[in-house]
């Protein structure tokens, strides 16, 4: 039994026993987020690869930063992004919805890592004759194969007298990968802030944007918060940020809640934040959207 669930959360166990003897080990399929690959000793990089131009091949690399071997099974999925960033698994496609894992082949499709080890997974493009400009988009899943499977049950209780089911999460790193064809081009502001929360010393606070993309392709860059006690002064203190957020297509909307922090000694009295969401640096560090919200003055 696999349960999709988001890419940012991961479930814990579930154990249920009773009599008599016979061991049901169930996987639940968990999907985490690039952070807490650390805490699963498992690396992937790069984590999203974009065909674009002439680009007709790419490379992914697996990396088992663990002490135990483990075996890994690779599939395309179908995600959609929620306003607030969540991923669910497509069942029906919405207008607008373009997928690449049907114009995508790779390999291998499972693999065994030793501890220490890595495989190279290679992915080819081939489009279809007329395929209609625009970005394509589907998820490239690296899922734990349990060490229980394949075996019987017999093999499994040996001589336990109870009944035992396990329901134990079963790790799983989804990546994108895009494919843009033809004229492709996106846009993007901010539309709405709410800042909220500012504690009685002034330290922190949350901020939420709403930001907004036109256009055929996704948006993917970095968030940046700086305080500005002075309204004309050039020099500021960084007091949120956020990297790698994005804003899929057909998406329009995308809401972040961001958790602001001030250094000892600075204050969010009056002045203002400057936020600006940009590309990485190795990517061109273009300005994509920004915009300024006036804090309130302390009363």
């Amino acid at each position: 039994m696999n349960t999709p669930v988001s890419e940012n959360h991961a479930n814990s166990g579930l154990t249920c026993r009773f009599w008599p003897s016979i061991l049901l080990l169930i996987p639940l399929l968990t999907t985490i987020s690039d952070q807490a690959m650390a805490g699963a000793q498992i690396s992937i990089s790069p984590t999203r690869i974009i065909f674009d131009g002439r680009t007709r091949s790419a490379s992914v690399n697996l990396i088992n930063r663990g002490n135990e071997a483990s075996t890994f099974r690779i599939a395309f999925e179908r995600k959609r992004m929620t306003e607030d960033g969540q991923f669910e698994l497509v069942k029906t496609p919405l207008p607008g919805e373009a997928f690449a894992d049907q114009m995508i082949r790779f390999s291998p499709r499972q693999v065994v890592l030793p501890p220490g080890k890595s495989q190279v997974v290679r992915l080819l493009l081939r489009k279809p004759p007329n395929l209609a400009d625009g970005e394509y988009r589907s998820h490239l899943l690296f899922s734990e194969v349990p060490k229980e499977a394949g075996k019987s049950i017999e093999a499994q209780t040996g001589n336990q007298k109870q009944m035992s089911i396990s329901i134990k999460p079963v790790l799983g790193i989804s990546i994108p990968v895009i494919v843009r064809h033809g004229s492709t081009s996106a846009d993007v502001q901010f539309v709405k802030y709410v800042l909220s929360n500012i504690g009685p010393d002034k330290s922190s606070g949350e901020l939420m944007l709403t930001m907004k993309r036109t256009g055929n392709q996704s948006v993917y860059g970095d968030l940046l918060v700086t305080y500005k006690k002075d309204k004309d002064g050039k020099n500021g203190t960084v007091v949120a940020q956020m990297n790698g957020i994005a804003v899929y297509s057909p998406n329009y909307l995308r809401s972040v809640k961001l958790k602001l922090q001030t250094p000892k000694g600075v204050s969010l009295d009056g002045g203002t934040l400057d936020i600006v969401y940009r590309l990485n640096p190795a990517e061109g560090d273009k300005v994509l959207a920004q915009g300024q919200v006036a804090v309130p003055a302390r009363k």
